[in-house]
């Protein structure tokens, strides 16, 4: 239902680099997108808080940590300044999900409300807990709620209103 990514600032995260792997200056790379396909020798990324533009040269291996080779990194020296950056995509190149989904910056900020109008406060960050994803919604006066994101509880999601509609289950 949701997918993780997202920064508010017109990037979006895809992955973490790691240590340093080899020589050359290559480092591991773990992938935090859902769409890793799209991450191709040639494509501009940017990376750490300065958001930096870079080229990825090479990516190699498989599953969700990776080898990664990227423009400007000759030796392994500089490829250890670089470790525990996390790499960006423009905002703007994301792919669009199919109906029903949405990423995590699209929800975070959202009012949540039950059936009957009363609000709940504002989503303000989402926990993947493996079973299910959960809302974290902070209220006005600062107190946690913690809504499961599953079909029985989510109504409604509408990105234009910034509204959540929820039925809370017994016992919440």
């Amino acid at each position: 239902m949701i997918n993780p990514s997202g920064e508010p600032d017109g990037y979006i995260v895809v992955g973490r680099i790691g240590r340093p792997h080899g020589v050359r200056g290559e480092v591991r790379f773990k992938i935090l997108t859902d769409f890793p396909e799209r991450l191709v020798a040639g494509k501009q990324v940017f990376v750490g808080e300065d958001r930096e533009p870079r080229t990825i040269n090479g990516l190699r291996g498989g599953g969700e940590a990776v080898i990664l080779a990227l423009s400007g990194v000759a030796d392994r020296t500089e490829a250890g300044l670089l470790r525990s950056n996390f790499v960006y995509v423009r905002l703007s190149e994301v792919p669009d999900l199919p109906e029903g989904e949405f990423y995590t910056h699209q929800l975070i900020g959202l009012e949540v409300r039950l059936e009957s109008g009363e609000s709940l406060g504002r989503i303000t960050e989402i926990l993947y807990t493996g079973a299910n994803d959960v809302l974290v919604v902070i209220d006005e006066g600062g107190a946690e709620k913690l809504i499961p994101a599953i079909d029985d509880v989510l109504l409604s999601i509408d990105l234009d209103a910034n509204q959540v509609q929820v039925r809370l289950l017994p016992g919440m």
